[in-house]
């Protein structure tokens, strides 16, 4: 029995130290002159004991913005290695792509636009007005510009103002 509860706790410490490294990562996004290092990782985690799971990119960034002793001690990217990086990542790009297949590229973009225009048949859900959108945040109104598209959904509040007699 004790082995099971030994091999849980593993098993529950593995999935929070996974969590809090793939919020780690998305932090670095956020922050993208934050250094996306195992040292950082380290001091963010310290920083965040005994309880990591308190940890989220949300809870790191404002910690970062409001500890200036906890700033101070994480590594930070320049703007010239910002700039050196982001190049390296579009020449990196830009080679995947010419790597490719002409008809292969032609082929991606024919089943994005055919994704486009599927996504102008759905109707978002009634629930979802122009209130909503504006107080969401931003990672949320996102998701939703992206899942339905601004003229869809610009349309789909034109209809609930109409419906309500707004307009």
């Amino acid at each position: 029995m004790s082995q099971y509860k030994e091999l849980t706790k593993r098993l529950e410490s593995y999935e929070d130290g996974k969590r809090c490294g793939q919020e780690f990562i998305i932090l670095c996004k956020l922050l993208p002159t934050l250094i996306c290092c195992e040292a950082n990782f380290k001091i963010l985690m310290d920083y965040f004991l005994p309880d990591h799971l308190l940890f989220d990119r949300l809870a790191g960034r404002e910690a970062i913005e409001n500890e200036e002793k906890l700033r101070r001690q994480l590594a930070w990217r320049t703007k010239e290695q910002i700039a050196e990086d982001n190049a390296n990542a579009i020449e990196e790009h830009n080679e995947t792509l010419i790597a490719k297949p002409l008809s292969g590229l032609h082929e991606e973009l024919k089943q994005k636009e055919q994704a486009r225009q599927e996504s102008w048949k759905k109707r978002p859900p009634v629930e979802l007005t122009r209130e909503a959108f504006i107080k969401a945040n931003r990672f949320q109104a996102k998701a939703w510009a992206d899942k339905w598209g601004i003229r869809v959904l610009n349309e789909h509040w034109a209809q609930q103002d109409r419906e309500a007699g707004n307009v």
